[in-house]
């Protein structure tokens, strides 16, 4: 039964885990020895292996670990996703840059909760230029929950499709990032891009404020002048 196998599953995954940090960090294993309790004998040994060169096996274990409920793996999937994707010849010597296969492992991956590797790549096309490309990984990430990837959709598509700039600082500014929802405030505050519409201001200024970890001096201020101020239909010297 699969479940009989599970605990050896998820160590063979750690063996080979192991190896493709030491491949792409090109660093020594003390990290990995002391959170995997490995000695030096079997990190030398690891080192001589045909692991070095073997990625399929690499992302097998990984992926198998993943899929009876690692969630050291879910993280380690997308990692070899995107190392596959971009196809780094010292880790997946043997299958090469692979793209087909690295989407799968990050959308995978993504499913599951971890979407940085998606967003990563997203954010190389975004460097280079590469608009299509660009949204089309950010969509991807976006997908699953990635809030910097509805940040960098709403910079990318504005100037260019409003409409949809306005659909990403929304979903953005919903989902917790306070730059996109006092970017939306200013907004609908000044008439830029979108109607005046004061209510709408106060509520994204508000969502700006709603972690206290995080000072954000311009929706501060901002939503200070709506309430103090008779123009805006909020006034509230309280608060």
């Amino acid at each position: 039964k699969e479940n009989d196998y599970s605990e050896s599953i998820k160590e063979l995954a750690k063996i080979y885990q192991l190896k493709a940090y030491e491949l792409y960090h090109k660093e020594p294993l003390e990290y990995w020895k002391r959170n995997w309790k490995i000695n030096k004998d079997d990190s030398a040994e690891a080192r001589n292996s045909d692991l070095t060169v073997n990625g399929e096996l690499i992302i097998s274990a990984c992926v198998a670990a993943m899929r009876i409920g690692d969630k050291d793996s879910i993280r380690d999937v997308g990692f070899l996703g995107e190392i596959c994707y971009i196809g780094p010849n010292y880790l997946l010597c043997k299958i090469g840059k692979n793209e087909t296969k690295g989407l799968e492992l990050m959308i995978e991956a993504a499913k599951l909760g971890y979407t940085d590797p998606l967003c990563n790549v997203a954010d190389s096309y975004n460097v280079e230029k590469n608009f299509d490309e660009a949204v089309k990984f950010n969509e991807l990430a976006a997908k699953y929950g990635n809030v910097n990837s509805m940040r960098n959709l709403a910079e990318l598509w504005h100037g260019v499709n409003n409409d949809e700039a306005i659909k990403w600082y929304t979903k953005a500014g919903d989902s917790g990032c306070d730059w996109c929802a006092t970017t939306l405030a200013i907004m609908y505050l000044s008439g830029d891009i979108v109607d005046k519409d004061y209510r709408k201001a106060r509520e994204y200024f508000e969502k700006a404020l709603a972690d206290e970890d995080i000072f954000n001096v311009v929706a501060t201020e901002n939503l200070a002048d709506m309430y103090f101020s008779n123009e805006y239909g909020c006034k509230n010297e309280d608060k």
